[in-house]
């Protein structure tokens, strides 16, 4: 079969469609951070307030819990019953969580559409899209990751500024409401496109061969779960993931207000959350080319060696317009984690148990990821700046720099199956 008629590309175009709106609709909520203070008082100086960042923060840490914590089981229904399914049912959660938040009126209300719907949403969108890349591609696996993510990059530029753009013109809720909508049924859609495995089409992954003599597509290979489990390199990989989680979910709900803090308008200010994006682009791009050339240790210590440059780099930031020069070293490893994920899996373990393993990988992130936004507004209400939660992020890059340069490579019995 040609590759014009593989239809692997139609599976990366979708999930890349996906991760777009996905991505975007995450980022957005950075955009809404200020205005659900002022609608709501939940502001310095209001005597009956909740500590007002650890508040909103922690709604993005519930999300970003339920997103990791429900990611292994994600990984394994999408090994049962493909991803179709999986994803039909996640996008519809989230697309709903997202436009009912403009109608909350209580702080409750944002924990729980936000929070616990659009957290459950999200359990499936990385594990289970790039885990279906990873079986469609065995040539060209991290190029088609990094194209599956930079649709996320994106996400991260067009939604958030058409969120800002909306808010300007209408309200938050109105903006809310109608992007939450386009999420929805843009997601749903674009999910009838995914199946599982080209074998089951009868087909073989770009860039295997099939067997002279033989008409039947080979079987998947690789580790169990408890075969994964039992080398010290998915521990590695567990932990590294848990670094980068804590320090990208902080950035991505705290940027935005970072910003304004330091001096920026509210419109320029929710630039530094697209320039992100925009620069993620290229380092999805990068270490999706890159990835196929030097593997998983030296992509890592690239990701994080640029991920501990960007967050000195902050710490002596005095003036905000150099903010912006902040969003191009911290985007390009922003991007390069999440493209590295997949296809660093399938490298160590292969793709028979894939979803699962990747979902576990994912889920002991998920205690960064919940760490991250919390941990930071709670810094912050407590010094009253970000000093130490940067501070914080540089010694966790420096932490996964170190986990990553004791990465080897696994010899083992699957590898000769």
């Amino acid at each position: 079969m040609s590759n014009k008629s593989f239809y692997g590309y139609r599976i990366v175009g979708a999930s890349s469609g996906i991760q777009l709106l996905f991505l975007g609709g995450v980022f957005t909520y950075g955009v809404l951070f200020r205005h659900l203070e002022a609608e709501f008082g939940w502001l310095p100086g209001n005597p009956h307030a909740l500590p007002v960042a650890a508040l909103i923060s922690g709604a993005g840490s519930l999300m970003f819990f339920f997103m990791g914590s429900l990611s292994a089981l994600m990984g394994f229904l999408s090994d049962r019953v493909g991803p179709r399914m999986v994803m039909t049912f996640m996008t519809t959660l989230f697309g709903i969580g997202f436009f009912l938040l403009s109608t909350i009126t209580a702080p409750w209300q944002l924990y729980l559409y936000y929070g616990l719907l659009c957290g459950i949403g999200m359990s499936a969108h990385d594990v289970v899209l790039l885990s279906t890349v990873a079986r469609w591609f065995t040539k060209y696996r991290g190029l088609m990751a990094g194209i599956v993510k930079t649709g996320a990059g994106i996400g991260q530029v067009l939604v958030p500024v058409a969120a800002a753009y909306l808010i300007a013109i209408y309200n938050w809720r109105d903006a809310t409401l109608i992007i939450g909508i386009v999420l929805l049924i843009g997601m749903l859609l674009m999910s009838q496109l995914l199946r599982r495995d080209p074998r089951a089409d009868g087909q073989l992954p770009l860039g295997e061969e099939q067997t002279a003599g033989d008409s039947t597509p080979s079987i998947e290979t690789g580790a169990t779960v408890r075969e994964a489990a039992g080398h010290y390199q998915f521990w590695l990989l567990c932990f590294a993931k848990l670094t980068d989680f804590y320090c990208v979910t902080a950035i991505m709900v705290h940027i935005v207000r970072y910003g304004q803090i330091e001096g920026l308008t509210p419109a320029v200010a929710a630039l530094l959350i697209a320039c992100v994006g925009g620069f993620s682009i290229i380092g999805r791009l990068a270490f999706g080319v890159l990835f196929d050339r030097i593997g998983t240790r030296f992509s890592l210590n690239i990701c994080f060696g640029l991920l501990l440059f960007s967050f000195l780099l902050l710490h002596q930031i005095e003036r905000p317009e150099l903010l912006f020069v902040f969003t191009f070293f911290y985007g390009i490893p922003h991007g390069g984690f999440f493209v590295i994920a997949s296809p660093s899996v399938a490298e160590y373990f292969g793709t028979r148990s894939h979803g699962s393993i990747l979902g576990l990988v994912f889920f002991i992130g998920t205690l960064g990821a919940v760490g991250g936004p919390l941990i930071t507004g709670w810094t912050f209400d407590v010094t009253h700046n970000y000093d130490l939660s940067i501070i914080i992020l540089s010694g966790l890059a420096f932490l996964g720099l170190c986990l990553t340069l004791f990465l080897r490579p696994i010899k083992s019995k699957w590898e000769t199956l």
